[in-house]
């Protein structure tokens, strides 16, 4: 080939958004790089006068020489294959073509095009495909949870109403004692689902809000307990709180209220009559941890791993026959996600449950 003809050929090769090489097989049988040009071989300055010479693996490293040596053999034995290459930064469709020559195979050429822009573009559109996919399915479930969950219980209440319309006129007290009774829980319920639907949808809807402040969390601690007043009462359940001095933590005062309000709501559904509660806050240096352990029935291993997704944890009634939303838990692992926190499980059937949580203690200029 005179000088001419081969600075054409280069001229062109370098023009080209594709990537141009050669292999060769040696006397002793290695496969070897003869030609190597484009935009990437010039980029990574692995050009032909760089990479001649050299096998896969010296060129392009062990792990993906393993991946393309046995195409390049393939392409050898007179084959045309086709890969894709992925080397971290780019990622290389490359079609790989015997060469033959006298009724001979001694070469293989191949060609490369660099589409990492395209798989980063299929990748977004992916992401945002997986979004809304799961906007339409959170959409899904808060019109199903309206429509059955919802719609139960307030028809319950509406029947138990018109029932003790009728029984006011017989005057049978202890009977309408027991109706008002019923009718009480089935509205307790529904404010239940009512609070956890509208934080659920606030938080999907309106993901912008977060409002952080430092407030001490052991008075809203209390707080919540004391809204369970009635049910621990009812149940014979104890609470009890470990460290009575404030502890400042700086958090959504919104979001810590609704964990703890659906923590301690869980830990006495599924205790057992006449047992204890124990809220613990372990203050650490990096971050604050929070844990609600209950004596009660405890979670089967299969329901642990699901427990805080929305889409999979099913609710399951209290030992007193109370119902559930399935909302609460996670919402719980939203609003601590929310904190950049982590929240978990330990529990074993018939012994009990701990649920935890962390939230992040946040930096001040004199502690970095």
């Amino acid at each position: 080939m005179d000088r001419v003809t081969q600075s054409r050929i280069e001229f062109t090769i370098n023009h080209l958004n594709e990537n141009v090489f050669r292999f060769s097989k040696t006397k002793d049988g290695k496969i070897v790089y003869t030609l190597n040009e484009g935009p990437i071989p010039r980029q990574l300055n692995l050009q032909t006068d760089v990479v001649f010479g050299k096998t896969v693996e010296e060129v392009v490293g062990k792990d993906q020489a393993a991946k393309v040596m046995p195409l390049i053999l393939d392409a050898f034995e007179g084959k045309t294959t086709s890969y894709e290459l992925d080397m971290g930064e780019f990622i290389f469709q490359t079609v790989l073509s015997p060469v033959e020559e006298d009724g001979k195979i001694n070469e293989v050429s191949g060609t490369s095009y660099d589409i990492t822009e395209k798989r980063k573009s299929l990748k977004a559109l992916q992401e945002a495909h997986d979004k809304l996919k799961e906007a339409n399915e959170e959409k899904n479930l808060l019109f199903s949870i309206i429509a059955h969950d919802l719609k139960s219980p307030v028809g319950t209440m509406a029947e138990l109403l018109k029932i003790i319309q009728e029984e006011s006129k017989k005057q049978d007290n202890q009977h309408l004692l027991e109706i008002a009774t019923e009718c009480n829980k089935t509205a307790q319920d529904s404010l239940t689902l009512l609070e956890n639907l509208f934080d659920w949808a606030k938080c999907q809807l309106d993901q912008s809000y977060f409002n952080p402040k430092a407030f001490d969390v052991v008075a809203v601690i209390k707080a919540v307990i004391s809204l369970f007043n009635a049910a621990t009462k009812e149940k014979n359940i104890r609470i009890t709180l470990s460290g009575k001095k404030p502890v400042i933590i700086f958090a959504d005062f919104y979001y810590i209220n609704t964990i703890f309000r659906n923590l301690i709501g869980n830990a006495i559904k599924f205790s057992h009559p006449g047992d204890f509660i124990s809220i613990n806050i372990e203050d650490n240096k990096d971050e604050t941890k929070f844990s609600v352990v209950d004596k009660g029935i405890g979670v089967e291993p299969s329901r642990i791993d699901k427990i805080f997704s929305i889409y999979q944890s099913k609710s399951t009634p209290g030992t007193a026959g109370e119902r559930g939303t399935g909302l609460g838990l996670s919402l719980c692992a939203q609003f601590v996600k929310r904190h950049n926190g982590n929240i978990g499980l330990q529990s074993v059937v018939d012994e009990g449950s701990e649920f935890w949580f962390t939230i992040p203690k946040i930096k001040t200029e004199n502690q970095e």
